[in-house]
């Protein structure tokens, strides 16, 4: 049976565990009784009265308000990311452990997918004789100099910015050719 105090916390956490899920396992621990009181979206496999697994000789007293984030592993060696928040009664004596984890094991999968998919072994060169004039490319590196040196974006652009970046490129000799000053209004725009 969960206590008053602790069953204060059930919409927190079956909230966070429903905006989350399925990657958020929340557990609520009553340090009273060194038992788990509740736990939603139970993918750790721990069940309602199991222990804490608290170390006995810890000082409740000296808990802190909340443990910075720190990792584990699951059951199935999925890495989670997990965070406590010590609970107190209204005489500020730690009563429980208000505990999130979320996998992040899918976010290291979608990394490692992307690190392979954008990452070429051996780099690769470009044919020179295929993409020989390629203005667009010159006209691109050029317009994302001026942007990354102002820390701007296109869209924040002001009249009198777009006027500085014609100009450069005029002065880099880009704007000549028959679809380069329609390319760079494109951007503009």
């Amino acid at each position: 049976m969960i206590s008053e105090e602790l069953a204060a916390f059930r919409p927190l956490a079956q909230a966070i565990a429903r905006l989350l899920h399925p990657y958020a396992e929340i557990v609520l621990h009553d340090l009273k009784k060194q038992r788990i009181a509740a736990i939603y979206n139970n993918f750790s496999r721990r069940n309602v009265g199991d222990d804490c697994l608290i170390d006995d000789e810890a000082n409740l007293d000296e808990l802190p308000e909340f443990f910075p984030p720190y990792y584990k592993l699951n059951w199935d060696g999925r890495k989670l990311k997990s965070i406590s928040i010590t609970i107190r009664d209204a005489t500020k004596k730690a009563i429980g452990l208000f505990c999130i984890n979320l996998d992040i094991s899918f976010l290291e999968e979608w990394r490692d997918a992307i690190e392979q998919f954008i990452h070429l072994k051996p780099p690769s060169i470009v044919p020179q004789n295929f993409f020989h004039e390629n203005w667009r490319e010159r006209v691109n590196a050029a317009i994302t100099e001026f942007l990354t040196e102002r820390q701007l974006t296109v869209e924040s652009l002001s009249p009198k910015q777009k006027r500085e970046l014609m100009h450069l490129l005029e002065e880099k000799g880009l704007m000549h050719g028959k679809r380069v000053a329609d390319y760079v209004q494109g951007i503009l725009l």
